[in-house]
């Protein structure tokens, strides 16, 4: 990273930026084009999933934004964390493999890049192990469609995954002399009590089913990250509580969309429940389950891709339709929240959402981050985080305005890239001018 790094700043030295804000400047390029730019592509294979499901272009588009601006991919897309990217390759990895499944044929490729996404998932994160797994076993069951070709087809899975874990085998070798080595081993083998709860169980997860001590932890862990204000998953995200009705149409055949299967359906539900339990399983503090200071329980995040399964049946029904409509305006307007005050939650309040963001946010106190990675020199007002409508010094109640703006824009343009009829451009306009509404009645108490 250090030699980008450094390019980065001499061409903003160049165009003459002072030293302080190169550095701010240079993160912010290293992010928009990595992170941000994984979690809009992720966006756009959703919608592009939809297609293959036989779901319609217009409700493939509602889902994909759905996903992108109604949950927590919506802040991280933000943050230099590795989750984004990781739900990036574990449904790039699926695409390329429904792919191939809908139309087996020369297109190799496919096969390389399923696994090479799957292998580098895994170099991004250690945790991505258990998706990999599971979406391995799904290619495994698309290669014995065709008992003639499976190996030569599994071989190529196989070395492109080889391929991805490649960087991370060389870097534990040059660092640590060894290539299968889990950085949380430092942890668990320090002779301090700093984060004490990875020498508990394998590097800090404690699986119930053979630690019978625990199941309390257990229980806590996993209401803490679903339900509870805290950190919980339905709580920031509520329109993620579709998922279940969604499931069940698709476990029992009913409402979906025509190429969505119940193998795909069932692929989905174990992603989610695996890191589900595996995120219950990891340690006995907010510091492990919830991801510290985080909004919501970010392991989670590399299943949402694949809550968009069910949300397409969801959209098959108009009762639930019209309820994934109304849970994802709020479910978009928490994460605009989020991510417009700060999207590493802090420990307390308890209740985050009504303690911490609303107050913030109804009095325009946005962009509160004052630590940079290499530089403190605040970029906007005694910030290091920014805005668009900040740096045009825009007054605090009007600088999510451009936001709004292009949000607005682009439902008309979603009307056109849809092909929906002609009387539906006055629906959507509508739609777009109530989200907008949504969004600024905070800030009416500053006018």
């Amino acid at each position: 990273m250090r030699p980008a790094r450094n390019l980065s700043v001499k061409v903003l030295a160049v165009i003459g930026v002072e030293e302080d804000f190169r550095y701010h400047w240079a993160c912010y390029a290293a992010n928009l084009f990595s992170i941000s730019l994984l979690g809009a592509l992720t966006v756009v294979l959703i919608f592009w999933l939809g297609l293959r499901f036989s779901a319609g272009s217009a409700h493939s588009a509602a889902v994909a934004l759905v996903i992108g601006f109604g949950t927590m991919l919506f802040p991280f897309s933000t943050l230099f964390f590795s989750h984004v990217a990781s739900a990036f390759c574990f449904i790039f990895a699926f695409y390329q493999l429904f792919a191939w499944r809908q139309h087996p044929g020369p297109d190799h490729w496919r096969l390389w890049a399923a696994g090479g996404a799957l292998g580098f998932s895994i170099t991004l994160e250690y945790p991505s192990a258990i998706g990999a797994s599971l979406i391995g076993l799904y290619a495994l069951f698309v290669f014995f469609q065709d008992r003639r070709t499976w190996l030569m087809q599994t071989a190529r899975f196989g070395l492109g995954g080889l391929y991805g874990l490649a960087p991370l085998f060389l870097y534990n070798l040059v660092a640590f002399r060894q290539p299968f080595y889990v950085t949380y081993e430092a942890y668990a083998q320090a002779s301090n009590d700093t984060f004490a709860a990875h020498k508990q169980g394998v590097l800090g997860i404690r699986v119930p089913l053979w630690d019978w001590s625990a199941w309390p932890q257990f229980f806590s862990n996993l209401s803490e990250i679903t339900y509870k204000p805290l950190r919980g998953l339905f709580f920031n995200n509520p329109v993620l509580i579709l998922v279940f009705v969604g499931f069940a149409l698709l476990l029992r055949q009913q409402a979906k969309p025509r190429n969505l299967g119940r193998i795909e359906a069932l692929l989905a539900l174990a992603i989610f429940l695996g890191y589900l339990a595996f995120n219950a399983c990891f340690g006995d503090s907010i510091t492990y389950w919830g991801g510290g200071a985080s909004f919501g329980p970010r392991y989670l995040i590399v299943t949402l891709p694949f809550l968009a399964f069910p949300l397409f049946a969801c959209m098959q029904m108009r009762p639930a339709r019209i309820a994934l409509v109304c849970l994802a305006l709020l479910s978009t307007f928490i994460c605009l929240m989020a991510t417009a005050v700060e999207p590493r939650t802090p420990y307390f309040p308890a209740n985050p959402l009504f303690g911490f963001y609303i107050p913030r946010f109804m009095n325009g106190v946005l962009s509160i981050n004052t630590s940079g990675v290499f530089s403190n020199t605040p970029i906007t007002g005694g910030s290091v985080a920014f805005n668009l409508g900040s740096l045009l010094e825009l007054p605090a109640q009007f600088q999510l305005s451009p936001l709004y703006l292009f949000w607005l824009w682009m439902t008309w343009r979603l009307d056109r890239l849809t092909q929906k009829p002609a009387r539906s451009p006055g629906f959507l306009f509508a739609v777009g001018v109530l989200v907008m509404i949504a969004a600024w009645l905070p800030f009416a108490a500053l006018l």
